[in-house]
């Protein structure tokens, strides 16, 4: 007897197994998804069982030991992973790493492990359900509605976790269980076990969470602040988004699915309109607090505060609180180099000692934000990814500063982010707290249509519609690298050829936009260009696999981009 095993190593992405033989002791206890023992090279590792075949071949190495009789996870399930892997461009080793519990044999043999219940759910043809909220009552009463249920809340970053739980009831706190990075091996470990078990009835955890075997204790997702870009796994292989992970269990294994934002995306504000998503709240909402939109016309360099915002700061500045001002920069933090100018203006103007300028860039301690003393005052200067961990009750003042520029980016959603920056802080902020937007272009549409969301979501919806842009298509990128800039390009060109000569023996809808020179074009030691695919086929899963197949393994696969043109 044979066996295919996955090693827990990282391998190729074309490497999916290797196979052992099954000495005739184990042959007998040998199932598909246990955890065994096997050698490799010089040493011994650990592997995943994924095929058993019964034909002999002696010439292979033996399998070692099997750790557990009962299977961690069950065919099914390796099924699901064998898809995210391909649909990721990583090895299936990858996937199977991301979906189990940090594996040390002496701990996983001390749990309890239950059968495993293979869960092949019909779908009931529910639409995914949308919950636009403007309000922390109406948030909680979107939860309230799921009392019944089982679910899992994804949030898109840990200061989030928080938030959710403080509007959920006091009973579903009570056995809430929370995932996230920040958790030990020990932690993860003995949560993975109660979900695998069917013990778990309430998980808020961040997206990695989607890689585990949730069928097991839930009855449905739920994506809340569905609009952030920090759903997506931007910066490191595999690059996968919530919205895709949690759709595809949906899909495979019957789990329903639901959203919920105070303001949500262009995609998934148009599938509400188009009937799509099934909406509790249709009606455009609207959120309350004012904006003083401070026109900057007469100012030569964006970053320079005007002299009136400058003054609003100044009477803000009092113990106990934070003024912050949110500068715009390509990225989510400062570099360690090029403090913005405005830090150097305000420490010109602030003579009190007592006042703490503070600005968030890649060597600022986490805890220096998030820790607090009652009567610190505060000068906060960051990027929008300051927002999860903010205290807002501490805020005095809110300013939007040189955001003009993000209006110039070359990227299709690069309007909508600037919009769920405002919609976060008008959600999140005191009624009474100023909330100040110095900006060149007063007359731009997104500044003009604060007051009416409804016009800005049908011109952002027009203009995707003419360029095949989401929710006309899905994106799916490709990431080419190389030592020189005529490398970089030349493997491009090769690959573009590629896919060319394939797509004219398909009829898939499929639009190819590239090869495009990334920005910045050298990143990390290689220089990059990038294919981009605007997907009109309904079958998503199947389309991403085939061209996939066709990519060699040192192409970075991207799909739902939320960049079109950086590297990173």
């Amino acid at each position: 007897m044979i066996a295919d095993i996955i090693p827990f190593i990282r391998l190729p992405r074309q490497l999916v197994f290797f196979t052992y033989h099954v000495p005739n002791h184990l042959a007998v206890q040998i199932a598909i998804g246990q955890y065994v023992s096997i050698p490799f090279r010089s040493q011994k590792i650990f592997g995943l069982v994924v095929n058993i075949n019964s034909r002999e071949q002696s010439s292979l190495k033996s399998v070692d030991t099997i750790i557990n009789s009962i299977p961690l996870v069950g065919a099914d399930y390796l099924t699901h992973l064998k898809n995210l892997a391909s649909f990721y461009g990583v090895s299936l080793s990858v996937a199977t790493t991301l979906a189990l519990p940090p594996l040390q044999s002496r701990k996983i043999m001390e749990m309890e492990i239950e059968p495993w219940q293979e869960k092949h759910r019909v779908a009931s043809g529910e639409k995914p359900i949308y919950h636009w909220y403007k309000t922390t009552a109406e948030h909680s009463a979107a939860y309230a509605e799921y009392s019944n249920e089982k679910v899992v809340i994804i949030v898109p970053e840990v200061g989030r976790i928080p938030e959710v739980m403080a509007v959920l009831s006091s009973e579903r706190q009570s056995h809430a269980l929370i995932w996230s990075s920040e958790l030990s091996q020990k932690e993860q470990r003995e949560i993975w076990f109660k979900i695998r078990n069917h013990a778990a009835q309430t998980l808020v955890a961040t997206r990695s969470a989607l890689w585990l075997p949730l069928q097991q204790s839930f009855d449905r997702i739920i994506v809340d602040y569905e609009h952030s870009e920090n759903h997506k796994q931007w910066d490191q292989t595999p690059r996968y988004h919530t919205k895709d992970l949690a759709k595809l269990f949906s899909r495979n294994f019957g789990v329903a699915y639901s959203e919920m934002s105070y303001s949500p995306s262009v995609t998934s504000f148009y599938f509400i309109g188009n009937g799509n998503y099934s909406s509790v709240n249709s009606a455009v909402r609207y959120f309350d607090s004012p904006i003083i939109i401070q026109e900057a016309s007469n100012i030569k360099k964006p970053e320079k505060l005007y002299t009136s915002t400058m003054a609003r700061i100044m009477e803000s500045l009092v113990p106990g609180t934070d003024a912050v001002i949110l500068y715009n920069c390509k990225g989510t933090i400062f570099p360690d180099t090029g403090i913005p100018a405005v830090v150097r203006e305000i420490k010109q103007k602030i003579f009190d000692p007592a006042v703490h300028v503070i600005t968030v860039s890649a060597k600022t301690p986490l805890e220096k934000i998030t820790e607090k003393n009652s009567t610190d005052t505060r000068l906060i200067v960051s990027t929008h990814s300051i927002l999860g961990m903010l205290d807002w009750k501490r805020v005095s003042i809110i300013i939007l500063l040189d955001y003009d520029s993000q209006l110039q980016f070359a990227e299709y959603a690069a309007e909508e982010m600037l919009w769920h920056t405002i919609a976060d802080i008008l959600f999140h902020k005191n009624s009474t707290t100023p909330f100040i937007i110095q900006t060149k272009q007063l007359e731009h549409r997104i500044f003009a249509s604060l007051n009416q969301p409804n016009d800005w979501y049908a011109g952002e919806i027009k203009a995707r519609e003419l360029l095949d842009y989401p929710p006309f298509s899905y994106l799916l990128r490709y990431l080419i690298s190389g030592k020189s800039e005529d490398e970089s390009k030349q493997r491009a060109k090769q690959t573009l050829a590629c896919l060319e000569q394939q797509l004219t023996k398909t009829k898939k809808k499929i639009i190819i936009q590239g090869q495009i020179q990334a920005e910045p074009q050298c990143a990390r030691g290689s220089y990059w260009e990038v294919i981009m695919l605007k997907i009109l086929e309904s079958d998503i899963l199947s389309t991403v696999l085939t061209l996939n197949s066709l990519m060699p393994n040192t192409i970075k696969i991207d799909p739902h981009p939320i960049s079109l043109l950086n590297p990173r």
